[in-house]
């Protein structure tokens, strides 16, 4: 018997393959509308000669097919249960400025309950779980339509008269494997724990181990420097040169770990000691640094311009990967557009809403936009992933078939020490082997790993809230993608 995954590989079948694209753009709830679209468009590259080859593996395919759990609640019993999230859903599409219809069988509010779940830090822990209840009731009540359809495919299949796109289609609407690696955390967190953003913004994991990523319990007292170590906002912009694995001084949202500035001397030894990484050093002069590497590395900065630049431009090089792929370009484009829709350039989903400017579910095609500007190759074959005026592949912009595109092309993470800027993380919200959320990280620092994603537009949120909420998390290291032009 042949794995799915397997039958990606086998060019002979899938130059036919995956040649249909996707109406809408979006995360998991496109998996959704690509069971209800009726389109299964093929492209100039197949002909009708390349409908008797791809009927070869339909068995194969048919014995490989799974579906996902199902909901046994009405419609109106889940509307009735979570009335309170329901609201928290309609407040957050009024902050996006989204006119949606609390309607489970509309595609654009089960987005927006998707985007208020991969909002959590914003809300109170009551709230959270509301949200969190809510969309687990979404989902299975999704996963009824989605199996419906992967059923009418099947029964083609058994028949072996799928065509190409017919098995594009049924393969963007599986199920994740169950053995796919996930990154978790190295203790078990308690989200019961976690106050709201708000309460956490002058703390952090505090762990050298990136693997370490939990907050101080509300209340407990710190009693090592360290631990009062947090990211300095607004100090500078970001870089090109800068290290993922080093502190910068990035500007970050409100209420995601701030602090005050370095302006208050009554505050200054303690914050020359978290430079420090909290070595305990006697120092003559409170003013004067200690002998730590990476004060001295910064002393001649003003000394030698030119060395300067010459060692960022070393640091730039070191953010190329063999492959190519530069993870700078792709963090400093996440940067640039973590909250504007770049249309002008990728127009199609705008077009296909109807002209709007960001009134979809857009965290998948931001991160693909992400992944080009850091020299990802389009594939315009098997596996497909490239963006199109006409119609970009399913892979760039469903989070589900993203995954399974990433499957294919690039090894995971198997701890959270692996991870760098620039590789795109994958979160599904409720177990159920569908992709609810991707984004792309674009910071490491203090041992906390920051993403930027889109659809309600955050820029450098802990990953470790993704932990918090018990979602399963995936990461892609992009150093290692197959970047052959195809």
């Amino acid at each position: 018997m042949i794995e799915l995954r397997k039958l990606f590989k086998i060019r002979f079948v899938l130059v036919a393959l995956l040649g249909l694209t996707l109406v809408v753009s979006g995360c998991s709830s496109d998996t959704a509308k690509v069971a209800d679209s009726k389109e299964v468009a093929r492209t100039p590259e197949e002909d009708s000669s390349q409908d008797e080859a791809d009927s070869i593996f339909d068995e194969e395919i048919s014995k490989e097919i799974s579906y996902y759990d199902e909901s046994s609640k009405s419609k109106k019993e889940i509307e009735k249960n979570n009335q309170p999230a329901i609201q928290i859903v309609k407040q957050t599409s009024q902050k996006n400025q989204v006119k949606v219809e609390a309607d489970l069988d509309k595609a654009q509010f089960r987005d927006m309950v998707r985007a208020t779940a991969a909002d959590l830090q914003s809300l109170k822990p009551h709230e959270r779980k509301q949200v969190i209840n809510l969309v687990k009731d979404i989902n299975q009540y999704e996963n009824k339509k989605i199996n419906n359809e992967i059923k009418k495919l099947k029964s083609k299949a058994d028949k072996g008269t799928l065509s190409g796109a017919e098995k594009a289609k049924l393969l963007s609407l599986l199920p994740i494997d169950k053995k796919g690696v996930k990154v978790k955390p190295e203790q078990k967190i308690n989200p019961d724990q976690v106050p709201p953003a708000s309460d956490l913004k002058d703390k952090k994991p505090g762990n050298s181990n990136p693997d370490k990523l939990l907050p101080e319990k509300p209340g407990k007292e710190e009693q090592t420097q360290p631990e009062k170590e947090t990211p300095k906002p607004g100090n500078k912009t970001p870089q090109p040169g800068d290290k993922e694995d080093e502190p910068e001084n990035e500007q970050t949202e409100p209420g995601e770990n701030q602090e005050s500035g370095q302006d208050n001397e009554n505050q200054q030894e303690n914050e020359e000691q978290d430079q420090n990484d909290g070595n305990d050093q006697n120092e003559q002069e409170p003013q004067q640094p200690d002998n730590e590497n990476t004060e001295e590395e910064e002393k001649p900065e003003s000394k030698d311009p030119g060395k300067d630049k010459d060692q960022q431009k070393d640091t730039e090089k070191s953010m190329v990967e063999k492959n190519g792929y530069d993870r700078a370009k792709a963090r400093d484009y996440a940067y640039k557009w973590w909250n504007k829709r770049n249309n002008e350039e990728y127009g199609y989903y705008s077009k296909a809403m109807g002209g709007c400017y960001s009134c979809w579910y857009d965290c998948t095609n931001f991160t693909s936009q992400a992944l080009k500007a850091g020299g990802l190759k389009e594939w315009k074959s098997d596996p497909w992933w490239y963006y199109s005026d006409k119609k970009p592949s399913y892979s760039w912009g469903v989070a589900n078939s993203q995954y399974k595109h990433l499957e294919q092309r690039a090894k995971p993470a198997k701890s959270l020490s692996e991870v760098k800027v620039g590789d795109i993380v994958h979160g599904d919200f409720d177990h159920d082997q569908k992709i609810d959320h991707s984004a792309i990280v674009t910071k490491i620092q203090n041992g906390e790993i920051y993403l930027t994603y889109h659809t309600t537009d955050k820029k450098d949120v802990p990953l470790s809230y993704w932990f918090y909420y018990d979602y399963d998390v995936y990461v892609w290291k992009m150093g290692t993608a197959n970047n052959q032009a195809r």
